[in-house]
């Protein structure tokens, strides 16, 4: 188990002097901090007191106010935060001699500030303050006073001149003794310096008197105090660098039309309950709810977030917002969202069928794959027959039927259309496409069963203008999770059988069969839909939730692009929740991986991903499923796998690769910084 972190041992908060708009101020600076009498209504009143020596005296209740301005800085490892301004104001009441007139003078000799912070289960809860000061507090009142007084005149000049030059033994005589009386030879004596170039000559004017105007103080206290201020971290507006808590997003790559976010509030180790956490969207295209969400005891938090119908594939900011400890906390993550209608179906083939080929689909309603709905498939042409006229989409929404075109048939164009009955709507697709078969080709057909229950026997024949022997038929299935047994398969006057097996914790998913074989040099297939499954008594063998920190990594891709490959250099975001739970057990409804690529203008996004099979080990985690591809090169259903292997340093590697029906590919293999809540692990781990 990781050590706690406990807030106060290292974060440390000081007090700052400063005026009305936070600018720091020297505290023994004229004026940094007020300190005024307070005017009472009824004037000063006068308290009776006796001395000590049994002397009555009458003094004055002097009531005086200390104010001023500061903030609190906290400070730890790579974070400094501010307080908003703070006033402080002190009221302190003195028994003084201060008759009407007097007034009071208040210099501030000390000025010390010192912050405490508090912490309840690691985190700062309240701010305590302890001020001291130490005012020299007089009582004065202007007054006129006289002094004996006699006048002088300022010295002669020494011409300056000398100065560099070597100066005589004696200096000449300033007072010439004529113009000085015996009377005041005295005083002159009196007033002369021991060196006779500073001797100031005084014309004095005996018994004269001066009168000076200055302040005549009637009372003087030094008063030294302290005072203690607790404030609610809850109460203060900070503005920090880089702040010691942290609001975790993990944020799928895309969204279509709904889905969840999901985040952890921590200040170190320490998970944060009960954190207020507001989250919004730029552009303001999504809805949240709820838009504020609690965290839980273990820092958790979460929502869902809805895209109105109609948005085309848009980048959105999402941001998360809260308060810890009173320290502002502002995390924002990029994703993609989208969400092209209520129900639809979405249907794509090649461009043109040559004898044999499929049609492939995936049925939604609100950006949700719809399992179990019976697509029926029909065409404009007599010419064309399918596989199976009715098939049931799997749990990811996907549906595959094979399409064959009968020999003879000429170039040209046909509508495959596809509908089904989704939550009382009646919902269809269209798709053109051109078909072509030459009479003299070889036929191959499969007989497959309308749906595989883990195992089953499928046969098939080989002609061309008679049966063939000993032909190499190889079979395989789109996505990729059947095995066949034997494959290839060898054909005995023209017909050949193999055992297809379907891995064990298979849910309900639609596959394609291509059976593929060489007759005189010539390539020879047919494909046939089915749905397969193998269920098992756990579902959910592991769980794990794994994402990009940032949502952004540089990573370089290969692709292939109707046969042609090329390399594209660009920035990749992968997510991927599969079974997890916050708490100790496994969530079979949690399914989703996403993944975003772009490239200067070109994007490749594969969206709603669903698994058909996931494993974990220790430091490894796996899916491997099927996902829509958008964006400006692809546009149709992919087989996806995704590996990351953990490393050292909250590292992974991430291997991708991803293929479809119509020959396009992509592949990529990077290391990237994790998410700071990917979590691998068993259904009986708690995150």
């Amino acid at each position: 188990m990781l050590n706690q972190l406990n807030l106060c041992d290292v974060l440390t908060a000081n007090c700052i002097l400063t005026d009305q708009e936070g600018t720091p101020l020297d505290p023994l600076s004229p004026g940094s901090v007020s300190c005024k009498e307070i005017p009472q209504q009824n004037g000063r009143q006068d308290v009776t007191k006796t001395l000590p020596s049994g002397e009555v005296i009458i003094l004055q209740q002097v009531s005086v106010q200390i104010s001023g301005f500061f903030i609190i800085e906290i400070t730890g490892p790579g974070t400094t935060c501010r307080s908003q301004v703070l006033p402080f104001c002190f009221n302190e009441t003195y028994l003084l001699c201060a008759p009407e007139g007097t007034e009071l003078e208040c210099h501030l000799t000390q000025f010390d500030c010192r912050a405490q912070l508090n912490c309840q289960d690691g985190l700062v809860t309240s701010v305590n303050l302890f001020l001291t000061t130490c005012q020299d507090i007089q009582m004065v009142t202007d007054t006129v006073i006289n002094i004996p007084a006699e006048w002088c005149t300022p010295r002669q000049e020494l011409n300056l001149n000398r100065c560099s030059m070597k100066l005589p033994n004696q200096c000449p005589e300033i007072f010439p003794s004529t113009t000085i009386s015996e009377e005041s030879q005295g005083n002159v004596n009196a007033n002369k310096s021991t060196n006779d170039t500073s001797v100031s000559s005084n014309h004095i004017l005996q018994n004269e008197l001066a009168c000076l105007s200055t302040s005549k103080v009637y009372d003087w206290i030094v008063s030294p105090n302290t005072y203690q201020l607790n404030f609610n971290v809850d109460d203060l507006v900070l503005d920090c660098d880089n702040p010691p808590c942290d609001a975790h997003l993990f944020v799928h790559a895309a969204y279509v039309c709904e889905g969840d976010l999901q985040g952890q509030v921590l200040c170190g180790d320490i998970p944060v309950d009960g954190a207020e956490v507001s989250l919004s969207a730029a552009p303001d295209i999504v809805t949240f709810s709820p838009e504020t969400t609690l965290t839980d005891a273990n820092g958790n938090f979460d929502t869902n977030l809805t895209i109105p119908p109609g948005t085309p594939p848009t980048s959105v900011t999402i941001t998360a917002n809260t308060f810890v400890s009173g320290l502002p906390i502002t995390t924002s993550l990029d994703t993609i969202v989208e969400c092209q209608g209520p129900c639809l179906i979405e249907l794509f083939t090649t461009d043109v069928i040559e004898c044999d080929g499929f049609v492939e689909g995936r049925v939604m309603c609100g950006g949700t794959p719809i399992e179990g709905a019976t697509i029926q498939v029909t065409s404009d042409s007599s010419d064309v027959t399918f596989a199976h006229d009715q098939i049931i989409t799997g749990t990811d929404g996907n549906f595959f039927v094979g399409v064959t075109v009968e020999p003879g048939t000429s170039l040209q164009t046909i509508t495959i259309d596809a509908s089904t009955i989704v939550e009382g709507q009646n919902v269809s697709s269209s798709i053109d496409t051109q078909i072509v078969c030459p009479d003299d080709l070889c036929v191959l057909t499969l007989d497959v069963p309308a749906n595989i229950n883990c195992e089953a026997v499928i046969t098939g024949s080989i002609d061309c203008d008679g049966p063939i022997s000993g032909a190499d038929v190889t079979l395989s299935s789109f996505p990729d999770i059947l095995t066949f047994s034997p494959n290839p398969t060898l054909s005995l006057n023209g017909n050949f059988s193999t055992t297809v097996t379907v891995q064990e914790n298979t849910p309900l998913t639609s596959v394609l069969i291509t059976a593929t074989t060489m007759v005189n040099g010539e390539t020879v297939s047919t494909h046939v839909g089915t749905d397969v499954e193998c269920p098992a008594q756990e579902e959910c063998p592991c769980k794990f939730r794994i994402g990009i920190q940032g949502n952004r990594a540089p990573a370089t891709v290969n692709i292939t692009q109707q046969g042609v490959p090329s390399t594209l250099e660009g920035t990749i975001n992968v997510t991927a929740v599969e079974c997890f739970t916050a708490a100790p057990m496994c969530n079979p409804a949690v399914d989703n991986f996403n993944i975003t690529f772009r490239s200067g203008g070109t994007t490749i996004n594969f969206v709603q991903g669903r698994r058909v099979h996931i494993d974990c080990t220790a430091n490894t985690a796996r899916v491997h499923g099927t996902a829509m591809a958008s964006g400006n090169l692809f546009d149709d259903i992919f087989d996806v796998e995704i590996i990351l292997t953990l490393l050292p340093g909250n590292m992974g590697t991430w291997q991708i690769n991803a293929r479809d029906l119509l020959g396009n590919s992509f592949s990529t293999t990077f290391t990237a910084r994790l998410s700071p809540i990917t979590f691998i692990g068993d259904c009986n781990q708690r995150p």
